[in-house]
């Protein structure tokens, strides 16, 4: 399989390539920075799930940036073999690298992440699903069960290809979404006491609030 590298742009990994199989289309350094930025203040020591991991410059940067956990959840057999060398440019980190076909392994997915230390619970999750990708309820609404209260969850959707105007419900909603050329870049938060009126995303009124 031909290689294709990804060089890191910021945090202890700035300079650095990671390894990108082909076929996998890894999430843009515009794009990466926006979320880093959004979420600068959650990283220290935060656990962040990062699903359709690929390369994984996406949790390896929070990584980088202070993250206390990350955790990695893949497909492929050959993008998870990529992704395990990729985790080891961060020596003391404190990572791990699952594998799992989403969505229909997504059910699995909490069973699955506690295998480790019981703890499937995360402040922050970053999605990147196929631009193609028709599951998106289903993944989101697994996913969002395994957020901490106040957590927040980042997906990276085709701009050409939005997500269904509601996607999710169960005291979830939207906090903002932008559009960086192909790619679009939907942030949204759960915690129990949400007004039940904005309980469910409306990205079609995020856009207009953005």
């Amino acid at each position: 399989m031909r290689l294709k590298g990804l060089r890191m742009t910021h945090g202890q990994l700035k300079g650095r390539i990671l390894k990108v199989p082909e076929g996998i289309r890894p999430t843009s350094a515009r794009v990466r920075t926006a979320l880093m930025n959004a979420w600068q203040c959650r990283l220290p020591q935060a656990r962040v799930l990062d699903v359709f991991a690929g390369s994984g410059s996406v949790g390896l940067e929070a990584a980088a940036r202070g993250a206390g956990r990350v955790d990695f959840v893949e497909g492929s057999s050959s993008a998870i073999a990529m992704l395990k060398d990729n985790c080891s440019l961060l020596e003391d980190a404190d990572t791990r690298v699952l594998r799992a076909q989403l969505p229909l392994g997504a059910k699995n997915l909490t069973e699955l992440l506690r295998s480790g230390d019981g703890n499937s619970s995360y402040d922050l999750i970053f999605v990147d699903p196929p631009y193609r990708f028709e599951g998106h309820r289903q993944i989101l609404e697994e996913l969002m069960t395994l957020l901490v209260e106040g957590g927040e969850l980042a997906i990276e959707h085709s701009s050409r290809r939005p997500l269904p105007p509601r996607v999710v419900d169960n005291g979830c909603y939207a906090l903002r979404t932008r559009i960086y050329g192909d790619s679009q870049l939907t942030i949204m938060a759960w915690t129990r006491n949400s007004d039940p009126e904005r309980g469910i995303v409306d990205l079609e009124e995020a856009g207009n609030a953005a």
